[in-house]
């Protein structure tokens, strides 16, 4: 399945999500440094005047623990696990930002009814990422109004990467899941958005 058709938002609601988190992050665990050099971020949520309770497993980015990770796609997918309800936050909120700051992409977030993963990609009426360049990224969540409370937020980096004609000559020869070729490449944001497409089909839940 090609990004273009991939969900912008996935709200998954069930307690199968649930246990294809713990999947996801043991997938993390085993596999090597993505990225090659870290980056200052929030892999868990942060927040210390946000009106937000304390949840465990907290709101988690599932980003390698150095903060970045590589993409070959020109508008990503990025995974966030929100351990709160619609009931319990007013709204979210992801930002996308150049290295020097300047806002890429700002969309609201609506969360799901129960605990689950969020999904979020990139829309292709957004500027495609460049080629060997960084972006910052946040995911914020307001259990109040945003108008006057601070938000519970994780943050991180993406940087895209070009598609080698060695890593496209795996993908086309199919000889393993898509996601294992990206991990092997070090390609973590890809080999993410493949693995939990994968997990969520094979649970019969078309995203």
């Amino acid at each position: 399945m090609s990004y273009s058709s991939y969900p912008r938002q996935v709200l998954a609601q069930s307690e199968r999500p649930i246990n294809s988190i713990s999947t996801l992050k043991q997938a993390q665990q085993q596999e090597p440094d993505f990225s090659g050099y870290g980056r200052p971020g929030r892999r868990t949520g942060g927040g210390s005047r946000s009106p937000c309770p304390p949840i465990d497993p907290p709101l988690t980015a599932l980003i390698p623990e150095n903060n970045l990770g590589k993409t070959v796609a020109e508008h990503p997918s990025f995974l966030f696990y929100t351990p709160y309800s619609s009931q319990q936050a007013q709204s979210g909120e992801f930002v996308l930002q150049s290295e020097q700051g300047e806002d890429i992409y700002r969309t609201g977030i609506t969360l799901p009814q129960t605990p689950g993963i969020v999904s979020l990609n990139i829309p292709s009426t957004v500027a495609p990422l460049e080629i060997n360049q960084s972006y910052r990224w946040y995911f914020k969540v307001y259990c109040e109004s945003p108008q006057t409370s601070t938000p519970i937020f994780v943050e991180g980096w993406v940087q895209r990467v070009a598609l080698t004609p060695t890593l496209k000559s795996q993908l086309l020869a199919g000889k393993a899941q898509d996601y294992a070729i990206y991990a092997a490449n070090g390609i973590w944001y890809d080999a993410l958005a493949h693995l939990a497409l994968m997990l969520l089909m094979a649970f019969g839940t078309m995203l």
